[in-house]
Parts: structure tokens; C-alpha cells; sequence
């Protein structure tokens, strides 16, 4: 479950800490290459769990693993990882008696309690900026279903963030154009904002293309 401490959030978080918003670091504000060293680690990170992903499809026998996919669900995963409503939720009554009927050891249970509710938010719009930018960039790289999940996520950022386009720092770039050269997907290295439209003003993904791509059960 999310929030469990050594979680594929966790790790890909652990060796960055310092350079994102609300914590001092005495490299963020200097050179290109700098801020490029603080960011490397994270992104790496972030490939090196997928490159871990590929090879536990294959040695199940399969060959259906999709990078550009799995790369954007793994960085929304992250962005759940740092939600303030579920630390609530954990912390409540309810859910220490749900742990004890099904067998959680709560203390397992990273709730990251050095950070206030504004720094997990922080580092929530981080990694939900990256995922945004991200996905519609790869989006004609995406299956037929995974585009029309892509497409309801982006309609629920509209709806309840009421944002319709990100825009990247340097930092988010940085991850973003290592992520992506790691996928195969191509991105602007000088493009800083990343419209929904994109995306939304493509024809929508119908039941029948779903259906008769190949891919339709594959994540």
C-alpha cells in the first residue's frame, strides 16, 4: 500500500529531498549544471525502477511491458504518496481499526511526520506537474486504453484543480528530458508548458478501438 516506508516513491524521493521547493539547499540557486546534479539522482532513480519493472515481465515470460506508460503511472503513484488527505485518513480512528482486522502493522506505515501539510503539498505539485507534462508528451505512445485513462485523469485535473496546462521549472525539465530520453519519447528541451489541449482536442478513444487493439489488457 501507499505510504509504506521503501515504496518506489520513497526511493525515487530519498536521494532529492534537498533540491525540491521548502528545503534549503545551497545549490539550487547556482549553475545549470548544479541544479542538474540535484536532479539527476531522482530521474535515474525513476529509470532504474522501470528498468526493474521490464525485467520482472520478462522473467514472468512476457514481453508486454509499455515504458512510457508505466513511467506515467509510476510518477502519479508518487504524487498519492504525498497526498495530506491520506495521512489523515491513516491517522484516523478508522482506518487503526481497519489495520488491525486485516493485519497491518501501522508502524510500517511511512507518514512522513517531519513534513507539514504545505510541504507534502509541495512536493505533490512537483511530481503531479512532471506527470501531466509527461503524459502528453507520450500520449501517442500510450494503447488505446491507456490514452482514455490518460484522458479522464486530465478532465479531473480540470475539474476539481480547475487547471487546463502545467508549466515546468528547470528542475521539472530536467527530469522530464531524462525520463523521457530514457522512454523514447521525444520532448522539447525549452518548452515549458504543456496544455491539455493537447491532448483533449484529439478525437476521443472509442469502446471499438479499445477492443480491437491487441494491447487492451495490458498495463
Amino acid at each position: 500500500m501507499r505510504g509504506v516506508e521503501g515504496s518506489p516513491g520513497q526511493e525515487a524521493y530519498q536521494q532529492f529531498k534537498a533540491g525540491l521547493p521548502g528545503n534549503s539547499s545551497g545549490e539550487r540557486r547556482g549553475s545549470d549544471h548544479s541544479k542538474n546534479t540535484l536532479t539527476s539522482p531522482l530521474a535515474a532513480n525513476l529509470v532504474s525502477l522501470m528498468e526493474q519493472a521490464r525485467q520482472n515481465v520478462l522473467q514472468r515470460g512476457s514481453s508486454e511491458f509499455y515504458p512510457q506508460f508505466w513511467m506515467y503511472d509510476k510518477i502519479s503513484g508518487i504524487v498519492n504518496d504525498y497526498s495530506p488527505d491520506w495521512r489523515r485518513r491513516v491517522q484516523s480512528e478508522g482506518f487503526r481499526r481497519f489495520a488491525q482486522r486485516t493485519g497491518i502493522n501501522i508502524h510500517d506505515i511511512n507518514l512522513r511526520s517531519e513534513l507539514s501539510d504545505n510541504e507534502l503539498e509541495e512536493r505533490q505539485q512537483f511530481f503531479r506537474d512532471i506527470a501531466n507534462a509527461y503524459g502528453i508528451a507520450a500520449y501517442s505512445q500510450f494503447t488505446p486504453m491507456q490514452k482514455d485513462q490518460f484522458r479522464g485523469e486530465l478532465r479531473e485535473n480540470i475539474r476539481y484543480s480547475d487547471i487546463a496546462n502545467v508549466t515546468l521549472t528547470e528542475q521539472q525539465r530536467v527530469v522530464l528530458q531524462y525520463i523521457a530520453s530514457a522512454t523514447d519519447t521525444p520532448v522539447d528541451p525549452d518548452q515549458e508548458e504543456y496544455s491539455f489541449d493537447t491532448v483533449l482536442t484529439q478525437p476521443e478513444i472509442t469502446e471499438e478501438e479499445m477492443l480491437k487493439d491487441p494491447r487492451y489488457d495490458t498495463w
